[in-house]
């Protein structure tokens, strides 16, 4: 091959070059600029605080509302009714989400103030091997100690 030859196809070559190098970039700002997304967001029922509500104080049904939020926290309740009336185990602050796990749960809150509930391990001896029926007479001791001596 001659210079000649090689000069016209290194031109060719690097026109070739040129027309990708134009159509890469054209095609990038095609995809770089989507068109912003039109329509409507979707959005969940929440219910929120309308006020602060201290701990361990019943939640009153006016310091709740329901709000559209466009996105749903874990454990949110969606119903006002579910939360009225139940206690929160912190400080819940004006136009917060109310969450499952802020709320006191389970037995706690069937035990009235001054009482106090305390879990037994139960089994098959224990337990009187399910001879106990309902109706039937159990006499229940307890004794308590103070300062290393027997309260009778």
């Amino acid at each position: 091959m001659s210079s000649k030859q090689i000069r016209i196809v290194a031109i060719v070559l690097l026109v070739l070059a040129g027309l990708l190098a134009l159509l890469a970039l054209q095609a990038a700002r095609h995809t770089a600029a989507p068109a912003p997304a039109q329509g409507v967001v979707a959005t969940h029922a929440v219910v929120v605080t309308t006020r602060a509500v201290p701990a361990g104080k019943p939640l009153p049904a006016d310091a709740l509302q329901v709000l559209q939020l466009p996105i749903e926290p874990g454990g949110a309740y969606q119903d006002v009714a579910r939360v009225a009336g139940q206690v929160p185990l912190v400080n819940l602050g004006a136009n917060v989400p109310v969450l499952e796990s802020e709320l006191l749960a389970g037995l706690a809150r069937q035990i009235p103030d001054g009482e106090r509930a305390m879990a037994v391990a139960v089994d098959e001896v224990i337990g009187v091997g399910n001879q106990v029926q309902p109706g039937d007479f159990v006499d229940v001791f307890v004794v308590l100690r103070r300062d290393s001596q027997e309260i009778p």
